[in-house]
């Protein structure tokens, strides 16, 4: 079987790395289109109440622990201004310091550009303008038939000042709430020692189109002086990024057949926490071993 993968962005990537390990060769094609979610991606794989998420993160962290994408991943400490644990996991913190509230699970953060960008010069030698006839073609991007729409959202790396009780404790990422409809958060950069991923707004769009960066940041230090005004931005990088998840009607990790090609589904907010789940039902697909 000559197996041709369409679109080198996220789950491309992780799938090139699996089918790496598994010793299949394969071709890959992208359009490099701006449209995309992996550039402004903050990669972080967080403890929830959701049974397949929390599969998932089971696999991240071992897929950390045998370094898969080392230098790109690194072992967090999640921290959340909810007053419960947020995305509905039904355990206390183990410290609270006021503000903020430790999760007692370990989240994996990840530096999703890098591991894209590393990915597509690891296999630089098997990209192709078009896949060969009567290759077995997976598209990998999400943009397919069952994608309705676009969610936009941003990420700008900032450099912090955090306080000791916070930062002492190691690497961490912050989940900082201000409302029921904003969502604010401060994610490690790895490889990147007290940086942090601003971000992020979801904004619903039929068609793709970019909005006012600069006002979304804004927002965002707004947020983080009134829910977390201990921490201070040192530094922050000149570019703010701006990304597109493909969105469908229903939210599934689940691939699907249209014709003569095996999609990924369009998966919004999930892609980054689900790719295990995601990969490894694509190699099912593929009859391949999903050890690796």
């Amino acid at each position: 079987m000559t197996l041709h993968l369409e679109g080198m962005g996220w789950i491309g990537s992780v799938l090139a790395r699996r089918l790496e390990a598994l010793g299949v060769d394969f071709t890959w094609s992208d359009s490099d289109s701006p449209i995309n979610a992996w550039q402004a991606s903050t990669g972080l794989v967080y403890p929830t109440g959701e049974p397949d998420s929390e599969e998932a993160r089971r696999q991240w962290l071992a897929w950390h622990e045998r370094g898969l994408f080392a230098p790109h991943s690194q072992i967090v400490r999640y921290w959340y201004s909810h007053k419960a644990h947020p995305h509905g996991l039904k355990v206390k913190a183990d410290l609270d310091v006021g503000w903020l509230r430790r999760s007692p699970e370990l989240a994996v953060q990840l530096n999703v550009a890098r591991i894209v960008e590393d990915t597509r010069a690891r296999f630089a030698g098997c990209r192709v303008s078009a896949p060969a006839p009567g290759a077995r073609i997976v598209v990998c991007h999400g943009w397919g038939p069952r994608t309705t729409h676009s969610v936009w959202g941003w990420s700008r790396q900032v450099r912090l000042s955090v306080p000791a009780d916070i930062a002492g404790d190691g690497l961490y990422s912050m989940n900082l709430h201000r409302s029921r409809f904003e969502f604010t958060y401060a994610y490690a950069v790895p490889g990147r020692p007290g940086w942090h991923y601003a971000g992020s707004s979801m904004v619903r769009q039929r068609e793709p189109r970019t909005l006012d960066l600069d006002k979304h940041f804004a927002r965002w230090l707004e947020a983080v002086a009134e829910v977390a005004p201990p921490v201070k931005v040192l530094e922050m990088d000149p570019v703010t990024l701006q990304g597109w998840r493909p969105k469908g009607e229903t939210l599934t990790w689940e691939p699907f057949e249209d014709g003569d090609r095996l999609y990924v589904p369009p998966l919004y907010h999930s892609g980054v926490r689900w790719a295990p789940l995601v990969s490894s039902a694509l190699l099912e697909r593929l009859g391949l071993p999903t050890a690796a």
